[in-house]
Formats: C-alpha cells, structure tokens, sequence
C-alpha cells in the first residue's frame, strides 16, 4: 500500500480556507490473484474557504471530489447511483450579531449527489443530504 496527502491553507482579513490532494494505491496477491484498490477512490480533492462578508457574517463552501471507486463488484453496476466522478457540495452560514450569540445553518450535500462506496448486502445509498440549523449561546 502507498498514500500521499498535500495539505495547504491560506488567510487573508477576509477569506481564508484550506484544500487538500489524497492519492492512495493498494495491491494485494493472495493465491498467484492481484487485487486492487478495494472499491475506493484513487484521488480524493477537498477544499474549504470562509469569506466574511462583514464582521458578523461568514460563509463557507466546500467540495469534495473523488475519482470513480475502483475494482466495484457487479452489483454496483445496477444500484441506480452514479459512482462517476463522486462529488458533494457542502456549505454553512454563521451570523453572530453579538459575541455571545450564533446563529447558523449547515448544509451537506447540497448537490444531492447519491452514490454508493460500500454496503453489507449490496450496495447501499451514502451521502444523504441534510441541513442543520441553530442558535448557539455561550455565556
């Protein structure tokens, strides 16, 4: 097995964020038979910025993006997903109009992009979209 991870970040008074790059590469021999990666992305991208709008405002997107899993059984071929290109748009809201209190919404998904990397019995729905909303005071 061999992985490399590249991480960077940046900031400036109004926006900062991150990224980062995965490659990872596996292979096994058992019995004179060579497998592969096992039904996971080779590549996998991230990246995340904050912009604050004004002080008390901030936005933050995100994406993540993979390449296409590898060596998937054939049950996948017909799980009525797509497994090119997995991909999922995420973002969050934080208005904090005093120090002591939050107000925010999350998002994951938000591209609504389902696909399937595993399941017991077959493959199986993963990434669901869901949103998150709150007020968070701290004292």
């Amino acid at each position: 097995g061999m992985g490399v991870d590249l991480f960077f970040r940046f900031s400036t008074s109004r926006i900062s964020g991150w990224g980062s790059y995965s490659l990872v590469d596996f292979e096994r021999t058992q019995r004179a038979q060579v497998f592969g990666l096992p039904q996971i992305s080779r590549h996998n991208v991230r990246f995340c910025t904050t912009l604050a709008l004004i002080k008390q405002l901030t936005i933050t997107p995100s994406l993540v993006l993979r390449s296409s899993p590898e060596n998937l059984p054939d049950t996948y071929r017909n799980a009525g997903v797509s497994l090119e290109l997995p991909y999922e748009i995420n973002g969050n809201i934080l208005f904090s109009p005093v120090d002591s209190l939050d107000l925010f919404v999350t998002v994951r998904n938000a591209s609504f992009r389902r696909y399937a990397l595993r399941g017991v019995s077959g493959p199986a729905l993963q990434e669901p979209r869901w949103v998150l909303g709150g007020l968070r005071y701290r004292y």
